[in-house]
This record gives structure tokens, sequence and C-alpha cells, in this order.
């Protein structure tokens, strides 16, 4: 039996043998905790911990949250700039119209107006702008049109949804031309509330719309997509307006001129010469598949005066393509947008892709065949024709 003294100092061998067990153990769960917490800390200096404070401050200095889109409307995917020296991919469509039948095939579905676009989305949101006639005005009216007697006089008067201007930046519809026979449907009031209700959701517009005084600030329209200056020309056939101080002022621009000071609302112009100028126009005769010798005319002094691409609406219906002096010109891209089924001609729609070289400004085009369904939708039937 150990004697009294021994035993107080196996007892005090024991006690330090056990503190220092628990003292490793400790050291060895804090080993493995302090990695995990060094990879949280990423916002600080190494091993720092980041305080709620310093946490907000560096939220602040990345820029402010974007805020969360209405329920009613999903946000609208920002456009991306191309990447240094990419090219700049343009699409051209004809004729939209989202009244009437359109309209009613909307409101039915659970998807609303994104349904009517559904097939062609992927051919949108490939391009970096997509221009088109916007054949009517945007309005709080409500439409006459809508389940109107077809012939009738209500059947031919549209007015668009407001949901239509978000529908259009969503699928980077984000130029529209207004300067056709239409977008005064509704009166001086529904060509103002068509602005105001396209400059909320980011949509620029251009048009002659028969001012009672020449207003290049509509009728022509400078935008900047990828670091290239693309002039859009508007002619409206169905506008009192002067077209022959349209063709000037485009000459002016493709000089290099300053701006004309006759515009009513005059901005600064830049003083080199655009390095693209497209003429969208609204001309000819329904239902037509022939351009005829005055629309031809016209297309010509246009590219006299400087344009590089001449496309045109109204027709309904698919025409020709020529050349003049090497510059393309398409008569009519016919309906993207439209509930007109009766014909095969007016089912049919092409829309052109101006694909730009930011370097050279040469550009290449190439043609997709669109098909328009009774069900309200648009749908792309062949997407591989290069123009000639």
């Amino acid at each position: 039996m150990l004697a009294e003294p021994t035993r107080a100092l196996l007892r005090r061998a024991i006690i330090w043998v056990m503190s220092g067990v628990a003292v490793l153990l400790v050291l060895s769960l804090a080993w493995q905790w302090l990695p995990r917490q060094r990879s949280v800390n990423t916002g600080g200096g190494v091993g720092e911990q980041v305080s709620p404070a310093d946490q907000t401050a560096q939220s602040a200095r990345a820029g402010p949250a974007t805020p969360a889109p209405e329920a009613s409307e999903p946000a609208a995917a920002a456009a991306q700039p191309p990447a240094p020296n990419s090219t700049v991919k343009l699409l051209l469509v004809g004729d939209m119209m989202f009244d009437r039948d359109i309209r009613l095939a909307a409101e039915r579905h659970p998807d609303g107006y994104d349904f009517i676009l559904a097939p062609v989305r992927q051919l949108l949101t490939d391009h970096d702008l997509v221009i088109g006639n916007l054949e009517g005005p945007v309005t709080t009216f409500k439409s006459r049109s809508a389940g109107s007697a077809v012939g009738s006089t209500d059947n031919f008067l549209f007015t668009f949804s407001t949901k239509v201007p978000a529908l259009l930046a969503r699928h980077q519809m984000r130029l529209v031309n207004l300067g056709n026979n239409h977008i005064g449907n509704f009166g001086p009031e529904g060509i103002a509330q068509t602005g105001r209700l396209l400059d909320l959701a980011q949509v620029e517009y251009f048009g002659c719309i028969g001012q009672p005084r020449f207003d290049a600030q509509r009728c022509l329209r400078q935008v900047e997509v990828g670091g290239l200056r693309l002039l859009f020309v508007n002619h409206n056939q169905f506008a009192e307006y002067d077209r022959q101080r349209v063709l000037e002022e485009l000459r002016r621009r493709v000089a290099g001129q300053l701006a004309s000071q006759t515009e009513t609302a005059p901005t600064a112009q830049p003083d080199r010469p655009p390095d693209l100028t497209i003429v969208y126009a609204h001309w000819g005769s329904e239902y037509v598949t022939k351009a005829g010798p005055t629309v031809q005319d016209l297309a010509r002094a246009y590219v006299d005066a400087g344009a590089d691409l001449v496309v045109g609406s109204h027709p309904h219906v698919v025409q020709q393509s020529d050349q003049y002096q090497g510059v393309p010109i398409y008569y009519s891209l016919g309906n993207f947008v439209f509930d007109q089924y009766f014909d095969e001609n007016v089912r049919r729609g092409l829309a052109l892709t101006v694909e730009v070289d930011p370097v050279t400004t040469q550009f290449t085009l190439r043609e997709h065949q669109l098909e328009l369904r009774p069900n309200g939708q648009t749908v792309l039937t062949d997407s591989n024709t290069a123009a000639n």
C-alpha cells in the first residue's frame, strides 16, 4: 500500500496529464475551426474578420443593388455591350401590330405578350439591337379594334397595351419606327402617350409623323451600339412633311456636318459621319409583292444622299430586294407581328441580320424567314440564308 506522500504525488501527476490532454483537445478544435473562418473573411485582409459595417461599405463601393422588378412585369435583361473588336449585330424586322386578335391572344395566355414572341425570343436576344415598325400608338385608351367586325372602321384603329414597351425592351427591341399610317389613330394625345411610355421602358424611337414643321429629331435618329454610330432615317409616305429637307439633312449628317438648326429640340450632333446609315421607310401598296417604280426611285434617292442600307415596311408582304450602286435595298420586310392570315404572302415575313465590323464598318447581311401563326405567334422557319 502506497504511503500518503506517494499517493499525493500520483494524484497531482494525473491532474497534470488530464489538463494537458484538455489543452491539446482545445487547440486541435481551434485549429480545425480557424481555416473555415479565414475562408469566410474574403472581404478583409488575410485572417481579418469583416464587420457588418465594413461589409456595408464594401457593398456601397461596389454600386447600388439592382431593385427587384415589379411582380406584374418581368425585369428586362440588360443589354450586354459587345466584347472589344467583336461584331455588332442588328436585326431589322417589319410591321408590328399588338392590337385586335394579337391583343386577345396575349390576354388569354398565362404568359401574356411574351407568348407572342416566344418562338423567336432567341433570335431577337442574340442581337445587340432590334429595330422594327411599331404600327400604332401605345396608350391607356380602351381598344376599339379588339373584337370588332372585320372591315369596320374600328377594325383599323389601333392602340397597344401599356405592357408592350416593356415587352419590346425584354426582346432587345430598343429602337422603333413610328413614322407610319397608324401612329395617329388616337390623335395627338395618343402620340404623346406613346412617347412617354416608350421613354419609361427605355425604348428609343424615330419617324416622320407629319409635324407642322420639319423636325430632324423625329425623322432622323442616331444611336450608339458597341462604339458604332448608327444613323436611322425614316421615310413616311403617309405624313405631310418636307421630304426634301430630310434628304438634305441626311446629306449633312453623312458629310459629318452639324445638325440643322431648324430642329425643334436640337441636340449636340457628332462632327464626324455616322459609321452606318440605315433608311427605314413606310411606303408602297399593300399586298403587292413587287415594289413599283415610284418606290424604287425613292430608295435610290436615299442611296444617293448617303444611305448604306434601305429597308421598307407597310405592304404586309415580303417584296423583292436589289442593289443600287452597291447598296442593298429591301423594299418590304412584310409582317413581323400581325393578325393577317388570309393569304400565304401575308403570313410570311423576313428579318434581316446586319452584322457590322466595328473596325472597318463593313457589314454582312443574313435573311431569316418567318411565319405568322393563327394563334398570334411568329415562328422562325429558316435562319440560315445568307443574303446575295
